[in-house]
Order: C-alpha cells, then sequence, then structure tokens
C-alpha cells in the first residue's frame, strides 16, 4: 500500500497489517512507541461534494429538447459521476488519528468504523497496561488475533434473576 505526506506533521497511512508487540506499533515502514502516543481519535473522513454534478444534470436536463444528443450524453455522464460520489460517500468508513507527544499525527484509513474503534481500544489497553502478547491487526479482514480484549457477545455481563 502507499503513503501519502499531507505535510510534514500530518501522514495518512494506508496499511493492511499493524503489528502491537511490547512497547511499539509497527505498519508499512513506520514503528511507533506506544509512551509516545498523547491522543488517538476517530472521525469519519468529509463527504465528497455532489454539487457540480448535479447543477450539470439539471443543466442537461433543460437543454433536452434542443440538444437531444448531447443532453443524453451529458445527463448519462453526470447521472453516473452522482452515483460513485454517493458510492464513494457510503463506504468512506473512519479514520484513526494517532497524535504523537512531538506534534506529529498519522491517519490510518479503516474501512468499518466498528472495527476502527476496536482497534482504538485495544491501542488504548496497551497504554494502559503491559503487554507481553504479539498482536496483529489485520485491516484487509477486519481481524485482531492475541487481542487482549475480547470483542462481541462474549464479553458481556447479564444482569438480573
Amino acid at each position: 500500500m502507499n503513503t501519502e505526506n499531507n505535510d510534514l506533521n500530518n501522514q495518512r497511512i494506508e496499511t493492511s497489517e499493524i503489528l502491537i508487540e511490547k512497547n511499539s506499533i509497527q505498519f508499512n515502514r513506520t514503528t511507533l512507541q506506544i509512551s509516545s502516543i498523547a491522543q488517538i481519535s476517530l472521525h469519519t473522513p468529509p463527504s465528497k461534494s455532489m454539487t457540480k454534478p448535479v447543477i450539470a444534470f439539471i443543466l442537461f436536463l433543460f437543454l433536452i429538447k434542443s440538444l437531444t444528443i448531447v443532453s443524453i450524453l451529458g445527463l448519462v455522464i453526470s447521472g453516473a459521476i452522482i452515483y460513485q460520489i454517493k458510492k464513494a460517500n457510503d463506504s468512506r468508513g473512519e479514520d484513526m488519528y494517532i497524535h504523537l507527544n512531538s506534534g506529529n499525527r498519522y491517519i490510518i484509513a479503516c474501512a468499518d468504523p466498528q472495527f476502527a474503534n476496536y482497534i482504538r481500544e485495544v491501542i488504548e489497553y496497551c497504554i494502559n497496561n503491559t503487554n507481553n502478547e504479539r498482536i496483529v491487526i489485520n485491516m484487509d479482514q477486519c481481524d485482531i488475533s492475541n487481542s487482549p480484549i475480547m470483542f462481541g457477545n462474549n464479553n458481556g455481563v447479564e444482569y438480573g434473576n
């Protein structure tokens, strides 16, 4: 996968695997010391604007009587663009921001918002506790092996009779 630098203090990371071992987090070609993490937060990426394709669609709709072939072609193209933007906006996922004490920030994209929250909880646990296990987070398959935290219905507490 690739790494895009937005600037020197913000690095957007796309990775298929995150490793947490003892006091370090490793992804791509980067290793972070857990004790250097100041904050972890989750944010939904901003949605893409559909204003221009919608205006073009309406414009081609009004021109359909005078320029039929061009208007139909324009309606199809602008409709396809609107569909693609809608599809991209619906599958935005969640971005996990890892803020370091140095002021640097790493942004890791996660397709599943619930899984992003699980990752945040595991890292938070590792910050607050001693971790001797090698935790492997598979971003593509939304799987965490050797997690110190149980997820799902297995960790619930039942109250009552």
